[in-house]
């Protein structure tokens, strides 16, 4: 079994638990900082991973993270029950998966829109109304600027691309002049 489909198992058993107690956005917000965490420091990997350190060392390090963050219990239980299986390392997938599964059950989509320079509110106002409309579900937005787009936006969703950017339109006229040579 891969270590994907193994995280999607713990993601699902989180997702049933959290819908029931009406603590899913919770969850994932607090999966998803874990995962962070676990991706950006070598030090708490090191310690979690690592077999020098013995079981009481590791579930008190958990303990302490569990408490400073304030943890859901379930959510503390997952960490817990991941360390005494040695899979703390499914945390990013686990995150991902619960994530995904989440957006589908409440009907939600992630739009990432990029443009060549910082746009008005009401345009992203009007994008995501469009987009909503166009999919029948909620869209949340995230954007970023790339001045080398030039001019235009490109938006993505899911692994949809809708390029609009000046830099495509120019490149694809230059290829267009290039062939009818």
């Amino acid at each position: 079994m891969s270590a994907g489909s193994i995280g999607r198992r713990y993601a699902r058993a989180m997702l049933s638990v959290a819908t029931d107690q009406k603590r899913l956005d919770q969850t994932v917000e607090e999966l998803q900082t874990l995962a962070s965490m676990w991706e950006s420091s070598a030090e708490l990997r090191n310690v979690l991973q690592n077999p020098v350190y013995p079981a009481s060392i590791r579930a008190g390090v958990l303990a302490s993270l569990a408490s400073r963050l304030q943890l859901w219990p379930p959510t503390a239980q997952l960490l817990s029950l991941l360390d005494e299986r040695r899979r703390l390392v499914l945390l990013p997938d686990i995150a991902r998966a619960i994530r995904e599964m989440a957006d589908e059950q409440e009907r939600r989509l992630r739009a990432h829109v990029t443009s060549a320079a910082p746009l008005p509110d009401v345009y992203f106002t009007q994008l995501k109304t469009t987009l909503e409309r166009a999919t029948g579900y909620s869209v949340l937005m995230r954007s970023d600027v790339d001045a080398a787009l030039l001019g235009g936006v490109v938006t993505r969703i899911g692994d949809q691309v809708f390029d609009g950017s000046l830099r495509t339109r120019l490149d694809e006229m230059r290829d267009r002049l290039l062939a009818e040579q």
